[in-house]
This record gives C-alpha cells, structure tokens and sequence, in this order.
C-alpha cells in the first residue's frame, strides 16, 4: 500500500491534494505538476507558516509522490539519447 502520511501531512488521493492535519491547510498537487520551481516557490511561500519540520515532511512527501530523480533521469535519458553523435 502506497504511503499517505507524512508527519503532519495527509495526502487526499480523491482532491489529489496534501492536508496540513493541525492547520487544515490544502496543497492542490494538481496545480504544481512537475516543475521543480513551483515547488521551491510553494515551499518557499510556506517557511514562514509551518515548521521546519512540516516543511521537511512536505518535501519528503512531495518527493515520494513525483519521484523527481525519476524525472530527471529520464529527461537526461531522453536529452542524451536524441543527442547527435560525435564524429
């Protein structure tokens, strides 16, 4: 079974969106995508209404949700592979 708890995060796989348990605050993951700006804007938008650690939660959870290593990697793969080769 996937995880859905993150500290005092909740994720709502029906809204697709995470729920801050204490505050009642909800992050539409809809509206984030992939970017990694927007999540550095989201999180940076945050620091100064949650802890450190709910913050370190939120970017534990974010990162178990996209998986963005696996983005990269396969960006890079695709970058890489349509690349022309050297002569």
């Amino acid at each position: 079974m996937p995880k859905t708890k993150w500290g005092t995060w909740k994720l709502n796989p029906s809204a697709w969106t995470l729920i801050h348990r204490e505050s009642g605050y909800e992050l539409d993951l809809k509206t984030m995508g992939t970017s990694s700006f927007m999540m550095i804007f989201q999180v940076s938008k945050m620091r100064t209404t949650f802890s450190r650690e709910d913050i370190g939660y939120l970017i534990e959870a974010l990162d178990d949700i996209f998986d963005p290593a696996a983005d990269l990697c396969s960006i890079s793969t695709k970058i890489i592979g349509s690349m022309p080769e050297s002569p």
